[in-house]
């Protein structure tokens, strides 16, 4: 599963400006690495990630509900009142995604016209009449979701989440052990950091790449954010 350092396949060209120091920052705030897998976990390397972490385990049971379309590259989930846009930047040839997202890009419920057009961009859809103006409430989105053209889907996922704190060379690394109940039952393993800025890019995967080594997660999971998991899902016909 898991690749030597090698130099970073860019997909945009966009730069980066962030924290000088890995840690520095809450997690899934900003610009940061992601690298996520998904499969079945079986007790022994359970117990080997839990091993790894610096900080004590926080768990938590999460219900997200997130907007699929056949063209969506973005992350757009509902999380209690909340609409989340997440947006890649660039991702590596060895499953190492670069994300922003932050305040900017998330909306209180009833949303108004920006939100709408970011949903119009982000999915490649165009909203129903019905929603020019802006959107009331979560009811009234997913009750009339089926009217934006082409059509999307509302996949609703279900899990335990379990964060820490994972050091390697003395930099705090966020790791995420979640555990999916529904639709499907399996594990995803996440760490995430903050990025360096552009000029210290390949020291930022440096050590994301050793935190995923200290792991030694097993070659049957598969290497794959959120939204490829989405589009798996929909190619099961689970939705």
């Amino acid at each position: 599963m898991r690749e030597k350092d090698r130099v970073m396949d860019v997909t945009t060209s966009q730069s980066v400006n962030d924290g000088a120091n890995l840690g520095s920052k809450r997690m899934n705030k900003g610009i940061h690495w992601e690298w996520r897998v998904f499969g079945i976990l079986s007790q022994e390397h359970r117990s080997h990630i839990e091993r790894m972490c610096s900080t004590a385990l926080e768990s938590s049971d999460v219900t997200d509900k997130y907007l699929w379309s056949t063209n969506c590259k973005a992350n757009i989930k509902i999380r209690r009142k909340t609409l989340k846009f997440k947006h890649l930047l660039k991702n590596t040839s060895d499953g190492f995604e670069l994300w922003e997202e932050g305040r900017h890009l998330k909306y209180k419920f009833p949303l108004d016209r920006s939100a709408i057009d970011m949903l119009e961009s982000d999915l490649c859809v165009k909203a129903p009449e019905i929603f020019k103006p802006g959107c009331n409430n979560i009811d009234d989105l997913i009750d009339w979701i089926s009217l934006f053209k082409p059509t999307i889907k509302c996949i609703k996922i279900k899990k335990h989440r379990s964060r820490c704190a994972l050091l390697f060379d003395n930099v705090s690394i966020q790791l995420e052990i979640a555990d999916i109940l529904s639709p499907i039952k399996l594990t995803s393993i996440a760490i995430e950091c903050n990025s360096f800025e552009q000029i210290d890019k390949d020291r930022g995967l440096y050590y994301m790449r050793g935190a995923r080594d200290l792991l030694e997660l097993p070659d049957s999971l598969r290497i794959m954010g959120y939204v490829q998991f989405l589009d798996d899902l929909v190619k099961q016909g689970l939705f």
